[in-house]
C-alpha cells in the first residue's frame, strides 16, 4: 500500500516510483534498489500508475526529483539516494 511507502519516508527512506513499461529501465531501477537494500539502506521501489506515463519520481521526506523515463540515468538515482536516504527522520527511529 502507498501508506507503507510513505511510512518508509517517515523513517528516512527513499522511494523510487515508476510508471514505465520499459523493461530495461525497470530492471536497472530494481538493481539499484537491491544494491542499496543489500547495504541496509532504506530504499523501496514501486510502480505508480497514477503518475504520468513514462515518468520516474524519486522521493525522500520533503524532497522530490520527477523526470521523464527518457532522462533516467543510474547516477541521477544514486545521487538522490545518497543525498536523501536517512537525511531526515521525523519519527526519530
Amino acid at each position: 500500500p502507498k501508506e507503507n511507502l510513505l511510512h518508509n519516508m517517515e523513517h528516512g527512506g527513499v522511494v523510487i516510483w515508476y510508471n514505465t513499461e520499459d523493461a530495461a529501465i525497470i530492471k536497472e531501477l530494481a538493481a539499484i534498489a537491491e544494491d542499496y537494500l543489500s547495504r541496509r539502506k532504506l530504499v523501496v521501489m514501486s510502480k505508480y500508475t497514477e503518475m504520468e506515463p513514462e515518468t520516474i519520481a524519486l522521493t525522500g521526506w520533503t524532497r522530490l526529483d520527477k523526470f521523464p523515463a527518457s532522462a533516467f540515468t543510474k547516477k541521477r538515482v544514486q545521487d538522490f539516494i545518497n543525498a536523501h536516504e536517512r537525511r531526515f527522520n521525523p519519527e526519530g527511529m
